[in-house]
């Protein structure tokens, strides 16, 4: 039975793996595409990936791709600053009613942060962001977002973690 099962198993069909690559920054560094959306145009990626800006920070990034999967174009949220700044982790953007999208944001150099909601249009272009807290530099506080959704009522709910210098992660 277990040689039936094996045999059987060898030839379901499968897609061929495949690698994109967007452009060269990247070689070496670490990148992360966080959140897929579909769009009228194709589809967005929201992550985060080192700076091409040559300041060597990491830096929330959007990409664009055709239907047919083609890329089209990327862009940094806050290129040429001293801070870094990511989405957050585990699909961290959401769609809103208007087909829209909004999604947390950290700016940091290390030690102090600010955290706000950024707000995209529907085509996954940066609109405005809307500050929601932060820390002076010397805290050394880590903020990680992890998920936003949207609540049922048309509000929003975040949830993620908070380190502050001289206590357990909270």
């Amino acid at each position: 039975a277990g040689m039936v099962i094996l045999a059987g198993s060898s030839m379901a069909p499968c897609q061929e793996p495949f690698v994109v690559h967007t452009d060269t920054v990247q070689a070496g560094y670490d990148a992360a595409g966080t959140s897929v959306r579909e769009t009228t145009d194709g589809f967005v990626v929201f992550g985060h990936q080192n700076s091409s800006d040559g300041t060597g920070q990491v830096r929330a990034s959007v990409y664009k791709f055709g239907p047919d999967g083609a890329y089209l174009d990327r862009y940094e949220i806050g290129t040429g600053e001293e801070l870094g700044s990511y989405l957050g982790l585990f699909d961290p953007v959401a769609r809103k009613t208007d087909g829209s999208f909004v999604s947390p944001i950290i700016h940091s150099n290390g030690y102090g942060y600010s955290l706000a909601l950024a707000h995209f249009d529907g085509g996954g272009d940066l609109l405005s962001s809307t500050g929601i807290m932060g820390s002076p530099p010397e805290d050394s506080v880590i903020v990680a977002p992890r998920q936003l959704r949207l609540t049922l009522d048309g509000g929003l709910i975040l949830c993620g973690f908070r380190d502050p210098p001289d206590a357990y992660a909270q």
